[in-house]
């Protein structure tokens, strides 16, 4: 059994390690690619634009230097590096970003840059860009139209054809894409599209890729489908419409169950999960026109009704059989054309041949026939030719291939010779078969026989659950304090309020330090600071600032019961008439302004 556990663990880490080796294969396999992009290409005076020089296909690139930009100031920010595997492709990439500040209104030009890479020259090219006057505050009612723009830029539908006339049942290759630039966007639906005049096949599987426009890096999903205009003049295409969902983040929640509970408050699920919300958008295209030209006339006789470019193959198997023996002719027509309305040849019943009807079958971009012949005679000799007509849209002129004759040897039946079956079984080579009872029957086990152990099951073993369930609490407990700390460095007053009772808690125990020396003066200063530095992080306001009209002014609005507003209130007092020497503080007072002191923090926190 250990030898068997073994031999996995083995096998496990062999195949890990050909994976790695793979992708690292493919890593060094990948085509080097340089560019520049911009965030916008039109900005105000005020605003800052956003440089990204990306090297494709490799990460062991320097630093690259910016020249001077006319018309703008430049702040180096860092690289950015990414690895990524779709749909089997590997991609690595590094981007430096840069910042531009405008100096001056105009049109400016970022002009190509130029590296090397293993001693092989890349370069860019430039991008325009235009800076306008600062937008006033007068112009705020216009945000909606003026978002409404920015959207239009970060994210549209275009739909593209190849070529703008084609004949009747022509295929013409139609895209559909989608560009969207640093802007969230899921749920995107399969496109639909105005079918006036067209008939179309399923799309395609969808391709991702990346592109500059102007400068701009547009993400892309490409949509590709099959066009086959059913009548003639000038038509439509499109517009294609399509739906998806852009991620907005949202404000936080409110008035939510768990928010007087610190660490399970909205706010808190807020920064840990994030908060977003979908807002539906549907995008759509310009059509374009197309113009759709008729068939010539002079079609052959036999004119298949396809449209395209095809190659026509015919073969007969087998070349000698005995009279009534099957004969199977296989027919295939490949290229690109239309082949939903292609007609395929086929033989019909002679005098010769007993003909069967054909069987057909369609794949990506061929049309297949198989059918089967069976001689009736010993006088033949061949199988006649067969031909194929169509129109080549390339040449604008109808063509006709031919194949054949096939020479064929037929012999008398001898009467020894079995009866034989004819088949067509898909995959299967087509051509006779014993006629034997039983052979397509499976018996049904009467005993299921000895049962085995499969031995060790990875899934099953229950050091692998605990693995699992303690790397994902070692995740979560990772993300808390993560986000706990990143809360603390940019949250103040969360921070603050964090820290209070911590430093609460050591100024009472100086306080009581005091108490047992009998030091009165310095006793009532302790006081006074820690409530100053206590209510400061209660207000979220500088410690500084904190004087007893403040903590007064916050006693009377928050609803805190009465003994301990006089309580908060009677030691303030106390604490300023001994530190300004109007009275004089004894063990026994120290001790009962001590204890007020406790329960005063101990309600705050409670709150």
């Amino acid at each position: 059994m250990m030898i068997k556990r073994n031999r996995r663990i083995k096998r496990s880490f062999l195949v890990c390690l050909f994976f790695i080796l793979f992708f690292a294969t493919l890593g060094l396999a990948q085509d080097i690619d340089f560019n520049t992009s911009v965030n916008r290409n039109k900005v105000a005076l005020d605003e800052t634009i956003e440089l990204s020089l990306t090297v494709t296909g490799t990460q062991d690139v320097s630093p690259i230097k910016l020249p001077e930009i006319q018309g703008f100031q430049s702040k180096y920010v860092g690289p950015s590096t990414s690895i990524s595997v779709v749909n089997g492709q590997y991609s690595s990439s590094i981007s430096y970003k840069y910042i531009l500040f405008p100096q001056q209104l105009g049109r400016f030009q970022i002009p190509g840059f130029g590296i090397t890479i293993e001693e092989k020259q890349y370069s860019s090219k430039p991008i325009d860009l235009e800076i306008v006057e600062s937008k006033s505050d007068s112009f705020s009612s216009q945000a909606a139209n003026s978002d409404q723009e920015d959207l239009g830029d970060r994210i549209f539908l275009a739909l593209e054809i190849k070529k703008e006339k084609a004949y009747l049942n022509e295929r013409i290759p139609v895209s559909i894409k989608l560009f969207y630039s640093n802007i969230p966007v899921q749920d995107v639906q399969f496109p639909a599209i105005e079918q006036e005049g067209f008939v179309f096949e399923e799309f395609a599987k969808p391709q991702q890729y990346q592109d500059s426009i102007n400068g701009i890096s547009y993400n892309i999903i490409e949509f590709n489908v099959m066009a086959y205009p059913s009548r003639c003049g000038t038509l439509s295409l499109g517009p294609a419409e399509l739906t998806c969902n852009l991620l907005y983040k949202s404000a936080s929640r409110k008035d939510s169950l768990f928010d007087d509970f610190g660490v399970f408050s909205s706010s808190f699920f807020d920064n840990f999960l994030g908060s977003h919300e979908k807002r539906p958008i549907t995008l759509k295209s310009k059509p374009i026109e197309i113009e759709i030209l008729p068939l010539p006339d002079g079609a052959p006789e036999n004119f298949s009704d396809g449209v395209g470019v095809f190659n026509f193959s015919v073969s007969a198997s087998p070349q000698e059989v005995n009279v009534g023996d099957p004969v199977t002719i296989k027919m295939t027509i490949s290229g690109d054309g239309n082949f939903k309305s292609l007609t395929m040849p086929s033989f019909k019943n002679s005098d010769n041949f007993k003909v069967y009807d054909p069987e057909i079958k369609q794949e990506n971009k061929s049309k297949i026939l198989e059918q089967v012949l069976i001689p009736k005679s010993e006088d033949i000799e061949e199988i006649p030719v067969i031909s194929f007509s169509y129109f080549d849209v390339d040449q604008g002129k109808y063509k006709t291939i031919t194949k054949g004759p096939f020479p064929l040897i037929v012999n008398k039946v001898k009467a020894t010779q079995p009866l034989r079956l004819v088949e067509l079984s898909g995959e299967q080579p087509t051509g006779v078969q014993d006629d034997r009872l039983g052979r397509d029957i499976v018996f049904i086990k009467e005993h299921p026989g000895a049962f085995f152990s499969l031995g060790w099951v990875l899934y099953r073993d229950i050091r692998l659950w605990i693995f699992v369930i303690g790397y994902a609490l070692f995740v979560v407990g990772f993300c808390f304090i993560f986000r706990q700390q990143e809360r603390m460095k940019t949250d103040t007053a969360y921070a603050k309020r964090l820290r209070a009772p911590r430093k609460a808690k050591k100024r009472l125990k100086q306080a009581r330090q005091l108490i047992d020396q009998g030091k009165a003066q310095e006793f009532y200063d302790t006081v006074f600071k820690l409530l100053q530095q206590y209510f400061s992080h209660k207000l979220s306001i500088p410690e500084g600032m904190i004087t007893d009209k403040e903590i007064d002014l916050f006693l009377s609005k928050e609803k805190i019961a009465s003994d301990i507003v006089t309580k908060t209130r009677t030691l303030l007092a106390q604490c300023d008439a001994v530190r300004y020497g109007a009275i004089s503080g004894d063990v026994e007072n120290m001790e009962k302004n001590y204890e007020d002191l406790q329960s005063i923090i101990d309600f705050f926190e409670r709150m």
